[in-house]
């Protein structure tokens, strides 16, 4: 009886080791994290996850952004751009096949001046540089609308190597992001 018990315990504390080592490696746990996750939502039009890396001062603009993005990435929306009744449809996956990346924080000077203007919730900021290279899937479908026969549909794979980007990540209540949303700016 002892000897299950201990191997419960057991069981019980790596399960629980595996949920932090799980935690522990999301979206916002490092720079790199962040910088790559901001280029995965981006190739796969992923709003959720897009949104899920910018820290946003007001919690409730946090949902609006999120509902404005995929609103502005919906086919009626963007089908109202070929007139009334027009259609799109745009479906891309991609993979990172290359990344490499580098990050240094910043000065004092530096993270003291983003300190004067978002405020001292910033524990730390990073500057980043990245070249990927990624693999994209893609599927295009377009219909313009009344008074007009043009439609288009188009699908292929494509790779993008050795794309460049750099930019700065901030360290808020011990998570990463990309972008800070201040609260009186609408999201």
């Amino acid at each position: 009886m002892k000897k299950k018990l201990i191997l419960a315990v057991l069981a019980a504390l790596l399960a629980a080791g595996a949920v932090f080592a799980f935690a522990a490696c999301g979206l916002n746990s490092s720079p790199e994290s962040v910088v790559k996750g901001v280029l995965k939502a981006g190739y796969n039009l992923d709003a959720g996850k897009y949104v899920d890396a910018v820290y946003f001062e007001n919690k409730d603009d946090k949902k609006t952004a999120e509902e404005e993005t995929e609103e502005a990435l919906s086919s009626e929306v963007l089908g109202e751009i070929f007139g009334e009744g027009g259609e799109l449809s745009v479906k891309m996956k991609g993979k990172l096949t290359e990344f490499e990346f580098t990050s240094d924080t910043v000065s004092d000077d530096v993270l003291e001046a983003m300190r004067a203007v978002y405020g001292d919730y910033i524990e730390e900021i990073a500057s980043y540089s990245v070249t990927y290279t990624v693999e994209l899937s893609y599927e295009v479908s377009m219909k313009a609308g009344e008074g007009s026969d043009a439609a288009l549909d188009a699908s292929g794979e494509r790779t993008l190597e050795d794309q460049k980007q750099s930019g700065y990540v901030y360290k808020i209540d011990g998570k990463w992001y990309i972008e800070i949303v201040p609260a009186d700016e609408s999201a």
